[in-house]
């Protein structure tokens, strides 16, 4: 009877070592599954730097078509005063107007990118010349993409949101 006693009073006490023991099992797993999800953002940066050196090439193109193949199928671009643009058909419609005004040369600069799972962000800067009417004038800014990694484990725009760092003439 003695030992059922001692065994009734150290049951509280095994309960919660196991208890500490399977929590600290569940934070470790949750650690590992973390790392495991986070992207190498060297890897990454890597990665966004080649779509967007090519994403510059279609631009100088002056290839709207080839432009909106760089966003993701569901694409939300949030350019600077004007409305917002969804969808893959708008965009190209959108870029396809921009290059229909004149070609241009467009710049970026990744300043840094981090993500995880399918989904990564980038922040950068980018840069247009304005023309020579404007003495050479540089037009400048900076940039938010929202990056969506396809099925095929390509990296797509899906949201992306720019605005200049220029003042406005006065």
């Amino acid at each position: 009877m003695r030992s059922l006693a001692r065994i009734c009073a150290l049951l509280p006490a095994l309960f919660l070592a196991l208890t500490a023991c399977d929590q600290s099992q569940q934070d470790t797993a949750g650690e590992q599954m973390e790392m495991a999800m986070a992207l190498d953002r060297a890897q990454l940066q890597e990665a966004i730097e080649a779509v967007n050196a090519r994403f510059m090439e279609a631009i100088r193109a002056g290839d709207a078509a080839a432009v909106a193949g760089f966003y993701s199928d569901d694409p939300t671009l949030l350019p600077p005063e004007a409305e917002m643009v969804r969808g893959l058909a708008a965009v190209q419609e959108m870029w396809a107007a921009s290059f229909a005004e004149g070609g241009f040369t467009l710049d970026f600069g990744t300043v840094s990118v981090d993500g995880a799972g399918e989904f990564a962000y980038e922040i950068g800067t980018w840069s247009m010349p304005v023309g020579e009417e404007e003495g050479g004038a540089v037009e400048q800014g900076k940039y938010l993409v929202v990056w969506k990694r396809g099925a095929d484990g390509t990296w797509k725009l899906h949201a992306d949101i720019w605005n200049t760092s220029t003042p406005a003439a006065q």
